[in-house]
């Protein structure tokens, strides 16, 4: 007894041109753009998440945060007024509501956009390699 369902798993099919020409029919820049979009989703739904942990992130190393700020600026205070600024702005704008409520409705929104729009790159990577095989298929027909 053998199973035959695994050799009938492909990417190709059969498809007729124009002119009733038989090519094979690709449908694998679809499920790369899938595939591609559905990673881009889940990372862009991460980062999310990770978002509103910055805030608790620099509330508890806040002292190592300052020592890594002091060390790093030693010569040059000049630099280390502006990283202590752009830490506290940058904690300031990521605890603010307003960010929180634009990252909690724009995330899912961006990442179906992702999806979907992976998902039609790979249709129109599908839709010119099956019109090159159709084209091909109709040339190799009428020699």
């Amino acid at each position: 007894m053998t199973v035959s369902s695994v050799s009938n798993v492909n990417f190709n099919g059969t498809a007729y041109s124009k002119n009733g020409n038989e090519y094979k029919k690709t449908y694998i820049g679809r499920i790369v753009g899938t595939g591609a979009g559905l990673g881009l989703a889940i990372a862009t739904l991460r980062a999310k998440n990770g978002a509103g942990k910055i805030v608790k992130f620099v509330e508890k190393y806040k002292a190592p945060i300052k020592n890594a700020i002091e060390n790093l600026t030693k010569d040059n205070p000049a630099m280390k007024e502006s990283i202590q600024k752009f830490v506290t702005k940058g904690k300031n704008i990521l605890g603010s509501p307003v960010f929180r409520k634009a990252v909690k409705y724009a995330t899912p929104i961006v990442a179906a956009w992702l999806l979907a729009g992976t998902y039609i790159k790979g249709a129109i990577v599908d839709r010119v390699i099956n019109a090159k095989r159709a084209n091909k298929a109709d040339q190799l027909a009428e020699v």
